[in-house]
């Protein structure tokens, strides 16, 4: 966005729909930054796909981060697709029930910033339109499978697709991988890994059923929305490789079953 065209307010508000806010990769201030984006999220309150990659709570000066996060709690906006991280919100309000939340159907949200007990995941049973959550958890001793099975349960009936993101560094046990890689824990769940190597990625994903992604495709979007979606930095739709995987799963349990009543009579 150009701050020396000049549009009424009325224009931002019919017409942009999907926006992407990176912090961090111009040469302002970190508060310079922090003011053109508060502006441009006000001036664009009708967006229906935002993503602010990058926003982590050590890049912003203290009253910057304040302001910032009064924003975010506030009714200002109340999109549809969510990429956002956890350090955009106060300590004592880590939950899902602000109103950005309110309208969402696909949530990437990145828990960099708090460990998995420091939010409160049951409030998602208040957000009735979600079908598809994505989760960065890059956190070791973990019990992913009880915790995921916790935040699934809150649920609406609706809801078709979980990706749950781990570093390569810190996996699940290999109990806890086999459960999810199998759909053992919920057959809406898939794991996925993420490393900050390239290199790492590109030899492919460690097993059968399980996602792959580099560190920065998960936090930073280089391309511009496509169709009204945002789907990393690779412009790859990564829901639609999990609704693979969860389908995949599905017909091959069925043959397998199939095979085995075969088998025995």
């Amino acid at each position: 966005m150009n701050p020396m065209v000049r549009k009424p307010r009325e224009f931002f508000d019919l017409h942009v729909k999907s926006l992407v806010l990176v912090f961090g990769t111009f040469f302002d201030t970190y508060d310079v930054q922090f003011v053109r984006t508060i502006a441009v999220l006000k001036l664009c309150s009708n967006v229906e796909t935002l993503a602010l990659p990058g926003f982590f709570a050590h890049a912003l000066q203290r009253n910057a981060l304040r302001e910032l996060r009064r924003f975010m709690t506030s009714p200002g906006l109340s999109p549809r697709r969510l990429h956002i991280g956890s350090s955009l919100f106060p300590r004592d309000q880590r939950h899902f029930s602000h109103p950005i939340f309110r309208q969402v159907t696909h949530l990437e949200f990145l828990s960099k910033a708090s460990r998995p007990e420091r939010w409160d995941w049951s409030t998602l049973r208040y957000l009735p339109q979600l079908t598809h959550l994505s989760v960065y958890m890059p956190y070791g001793e973990v019990a992913y499978c009880k915790w995921a099975e916790g935040v699934l349960a809150v649920c609406s009936q609706e809801f078709r697709v979980f990706i749950l993101w781990v570093e390569l560094e810190f996996p699940p046990t290999e109990d806890e991988a086999n459960a999810i890689r199998n759909g053992d824990v919920d057959s809406r769940l898939v794991l996925g890994y993420t490393d900050m190597e390239e290199d790492e990625v590109e030899m492919g994903s460690p097993s059968p059923y399980t996602m792959l992604r580099s560190y920065q495709d998960l936090i930073h979007y280089k391309n511009v929305p496509q169709n009204g979606s945002i789907y990393g930095a690779d412009g790859f739709n990564f829901w639609a490789e999990a609704e693979g995987i969860i389908e995949n799963r599905r017909s091959d349990k069925s043959r397998v079953r199939c095979f085995t009543v075969l088998t025995l009579s």
